[in-house]
């Protein structure tokens, strides 16, 4: 009997004993150049000098992590271009098995471009994380919808500005569509 009730509480307790002690990022990146660099930086640091935990390169359009971690962390996944040409995105990382989609959009300059697509599979704890974040997705669009209606009377202010004019800055500032804007 007692080696019957032995043999049930391990296989209760056996899934506790299961749990995941590390991570690994299987990531899919269309788009990139092969020899690309990803990168796995800890965010939110305030520090601008951090170091990656970790690197690798983009071969066939895939690239591969996995560590341990003591805590989840928010981190910033970058790729940079054999160009230069950059791109980030943040995501938590925790010890799972995550799958990470992440496809280029547009270049923005010779040293950031846009990810058009960065999707996390996984990680129950990124999938919090971005519900808890989609408001701020929605001020974003909101930010952006203004500025693009918006954009041709700061372009006039912004060439004024680079020319020093002054009064054509004061005078575009007096005007109806900049007070709305503001």
């Amino acid at each position: 009997f007692s080696y019957i009730m032995c043999l049930f509480f391990m296989l209760a307790f056996l899934p506790a004993c299961n749990a995941q002690e590390s991570y690994r990022i299987d990531g899919r990146a269309e788009g990139f150049a092969d020899g690309s660099k990803v990168s796995l930086v800890v965010a939110a640091t305030h520090n601008n000098d951090e170091k990656p935990d970790a690197e690798i390169t983009i071969q066939n359009g895939v690239f591969s992590f996995s560590d341990q971690m003591d805590e989840p962390k928010l981190y910033t996944l970058i790729i940079t271009e054999p160009s230069g040409c950059k791109g980030a995105q943040v995501f938590m990382l925790d010890n799972s098995s995550i799958k990470i989609n992440v496809r280029k959009g547009n270049v923005r300059s010779a040293d950031y471009m846009e990810f058009a697509e960065f999707e996390v599979e996984g990680s129950s704890l990124d999938k919090e994380f971005r519900e808890r974040m989609r408001f701020r997705d929605e001020l974003n669009d909101q930010y952006n919808a203004m500025h693009e209606k918006y954009k041709d009377i700061n372009a006039k202010i912004d060439a004024a500005y680079d020319r020093e004019d002054n009064a054509e800055v004061q005078k575009l500032k007096s005007t109806d569509v900049y007070k709305e804007f503001m």
